[in-house]
Formats: C-alpha cells, sequence, structure tokens
C-alpha cells in the first residue's frame, strides 16, 4: 500500500543480488546506506524547487537526465515544451544527490536575484 516504499525498492534491488550469502553478518553493512539516507523536510524540498528555476539549461538538462534514469515516474509532460517534475515524489537518495548538485551549480543566487527584473535602475 506505500508507494514511495516501491520506489526505494528499485533503487535498493541492484544491492540485495550482490549478497547472496552471510545475510546476518556482513550484508547488513551494504543494505544500510539506503535507510539512513534521511527524508528531505518540506522547506528543503521547496527550496530544492525553487532553485531549479535558477539552472543554466545544461544544468537543467543534467537534473532531467538524472530523474528520467533513476524516478522516471516523477516527470510528467505538458505539451512539447513543459516538464514538470514532482519533486515530492523524488526518492530521498535520488533527492539527496539531486539537491547537493543544484545547490553547488546555483551557489548564492537566490530566487529574488533571478526574478527582479523590475528593480533595474536606468
Amino acid at each position: 500500500e506505500e508507494t514511495g516504499s516501491s520506489g526505494n525498492n528499485k533503487a535498493s534491488s541492484s544491492s540485495s543480488t550482490k549478497t547472496p550469502k552471510g545475510s546476518s553478518t556482513g550484508s547488513g553493512y551494504r543494505d544500510t546506506p539506503s535507510p539512513v539516507t534521511p527524508v528531505p523536510s518540506l522547506d528543503v524540498r521547496a527550496r530544492f524547487g525553487s532553485n531549479l528555476f535558477l539552472l543554466s539549461g545544461v544544468e537543467m538538462g543534467y537534473v532531467i537526465s538524472t530523474i528520467e534514469l533513476e524516478c522516471p515516474s516523477v516527470l510528467e509532460s505538458w505539451g512539447d515544451s513543459k516538464i514538470e517534475i514532482n519533486v515530492d515524489e523524488i526518492p530521498s537518495d535520488v533527492f539527496q544527490t539531486l539537491n547537493t548538485f543544484v545547490t553547488s551549480k546555483v551557489g548564492q543566487r537566490s530566487v529574488s536575484d533571478a526574478v527582479d527584473t523590475t528593480s533595474t535602475s536606468s
């Protein structure tokens, strides 16, 4: 019944196939990184969504490509030129990777810097 957990199972299925023996001694180490990934707060997800508007075309292309490979169900197309990303449904491990990338690219820029074009002086 939990739809979010089925998406996480896809990401962790490759690591579970590499533990044919010793499921109680050494394999616990490989299974712990996925559940340890913290669930991002609403504020973190909201900032991530806002920061997407600050990315260049190439940077946004990387984000879209990563999402298409890792969790394509969070993408929704609207016509020929619009794509919607359901940020709330991105699995935590993929979200953390993308958020690190986006934050590194955006740096000190903020949404207000990008949108504030009305305060130009002539």
